[in-house]
């Protein structure tokens, strides 16, 4: 006594799970997914699963009974008669649970898809602007580093020891120069030098290539370099005007030469500038198309009014027709009717010198 039956107590759960569905529908997206609502969300996830499994096995009942039973076809007791199949019913109803919960879903996606496609083409099409808006944020990004820069007259203290190959590709020597910067005098200290090592960087003008055919065994055989107390450009931070603080000096050349970043600004200005031709040459195909297919429909249009005033015409000059051939036959009426009376007096003349002449020949 007091206690909630089991049927009572399940319609009390639903309502108070009801409820919580109602709330968390009108409840934020951020709000729903919140860490200390997780387990009450994955509560509701396994109810409302198992309330979608119950009803699926509700329709395979359905299923499987009108698999099992052939209902134009009944007994004697007016009970459909049973099928027999070769393939178990569980097969059968696993086959059927398949096709619903994973089949018919893929099935929907796919029908789906052309507006996904619809969608991938529009990045597509947007995809060349992005990269020529990306080249351009990269050739900005090296500018602005090169600005940081500033050239000063160096002079070689000692020799790399050794030069190597800097890309296979592209035949570049690299070597290690100790170079003296000298400084001019400023508030903060007297003129002074500092010596400091830099990488140069620069291009193969003669190549021997291996007749092995391997990129590493290729040997540069004149390049452009630099002997002991020769001037050469190097550029330092403006945050090291000192040299102190340790950061990277480069010598003939800036950090970046911009080589790469402009390569990629023509590469992604050519595909954005054939890009563009092809929209528009598909745009005009298209509007050309559509353009026709409007003046076809005009046509139709201006052919099916002139059937139209030609059936019209046609209709009147029936009726016209029609009345004045009502009207002649009027006519003729009493014409027949008015010669119909003049005839028949002949008749009577007729019968009347008839007798005439038989009473003159009985005379």
């Amino acid at each position: 006594k007091g206690r909630q039956s089991p049927a009572a107590a399940g319609r009390t759960l639903d309502a108070e799970w009801g409820a919580l569905d109602v709330e968390a529908t009108k409840e934020s997206c951020c709000k729903h997914w919140e860490p200390w609502r997780w387990r009450r969300n994955w509560t509701s996830y396994r109810r409302r699963r198992k309330e979608g499994l119950e009803q699926l096995h509700e329709i395979l009942d359905d299923v499987m009974e009108g698999e099992d039973f052939d209902w134009n076809d009944f007994d004697e007791n007016h009970k459909p008669r049973k099928i027999f199949h070769v393939v178990p019913s569980s097969f059968r109803r696993k086959k059927h649970f398949f096709l619903m919960v994973y089949w018919d879903p893929l099935v929907e996606a796919v029908e789906n898809l052309p507006a996904c496609l619809g969608v991938f083409v529009k990045f597509l099409k947007c995809l060349p602007l992005f990269g020529f808006f990306a080249s351009v944020l990269w050739l900005i990004r090296i500018w602005m580093v090169n600005l940081q820069y500033e050239v000063s007259s160096c002079e070689v203290e000692k020799l790399p020891s050794r030069f190597r190959p800097v890309d296979n590709m592209d035949p570049l020597v690299s070597g290690v120069y100790s170079v003296k910067r000298t400084y001019p005098p400023t508030a903060r200290g007297p003129e002074g030098y500092i010596i400091e090592e830099c990488e140069v960087v620069v291009d193969c003008d003669e190549v021997r290539y291996s007749q092995t055919g391997n990129n590493q065994d290729n040997v540069c055989m004149r390049f452009k370099a630099w002997s002991w107390g020769e001037k050469i450009d190097c550029f330092y931070n403006k945050d090291d005007f000192y040299g102190d603080k340790g950061l990277r000096l480069y010598c003939h050349s800036l950090p970046e030469e911009l080589r790469q970043e402009q390569f990629t600004i023509v590469v992604s200005s050519a595909v954005l500038v054939l890009s563009w031709v092809i929209i528009a040459a598909l745009w005009w195909r298209r509007k050309k198309d559509k353009d026709q297919a409007d003046q076809e429909n005009e046509d139709a249009v201006a052919l099916e009014a002139e059937v139209e005033d030609a059936k019209r015409i046609i209709e009147e000059r029936d009726a016209q027709g029609a009345n004045h051939h009502a009207g002649n036959g009027v006519e003729d009426d009493s014409n027949y009717e008015s010669g119909g009376d003049s005839e028949g007096d002949g008749p009577d003349l007729a019968n009347r010198g008839g007798v005439g002449s038989v009473a003159v020949s009985i005379g």
